[in-house]
């Protein structure tokens, strides 16, 4: 199932994914309606969570990082009643949008380590970060496009 939602900080306050403060619990609880809806239908193998470019452009930390995706892996556990949901962590922070600010490599260590701290205790999934470069689709090219990727 892939599902197409645009970027935003996933991390801003008025947009927080977990934090009780914030109403209607967006975006979390879109996730958790498909996760719910599709989950029910088909059954519910696993999660791909591949995430990391606005982190990037907010150059947030590894222990951030890793913090808050580990507490939305443990609410959606809890939420879908399987403790051991599986979430596959895609190494992902390319966005060329950064260069704008100095950085040179479009991508950012600090949630490379997260993500990978974070599948040390999950699964890992694809490292994404070089793949279609340079990548002409939507978002300034932060996501992949069609053109990339027709067969």
């Amino acid at each position: 199932m892939f599902i197409n939602y645009p970027t935003y900080s996933v991390y801003n306050s008025s947009q927080a994914i977990c934090n009780r403060s914030s109403s209607p619990y967006q975006p979390y609880t879109a996730f958790k309606n498909i996760l719910n809806y599709y989950g029910a239908l088909f059954g519910t193998r696993g999660v791909l969570c591949r995430q990391g470019e606005a982190d990037n452009q907010q150059s947030t930390s590894t222990s951030d990082y890793q913090s808050r995706l580990n507490d939305v892996i443990s609410k959606s556990r809890a939420d879908f009643g399987q403790p051991y949901l599986n979430w596959f962590i895609a190494k992902a922070t390319y966005n060329p949008e950064v260069l704008a600010f100095g950085r040179n490599p479009p991508v950012w260590p600090d949630v490379l380590a997260g993500q990978t701290n974070v599948a040390a205790s999950n699964s890992s999934g694809p490292a994404t970060d070089n793949i279609g470069i340079p990548r002409n689709g939507n978002s300034s090219e932060v996501h992949f496009g069609v053109p990339n990727f027709m067969i």
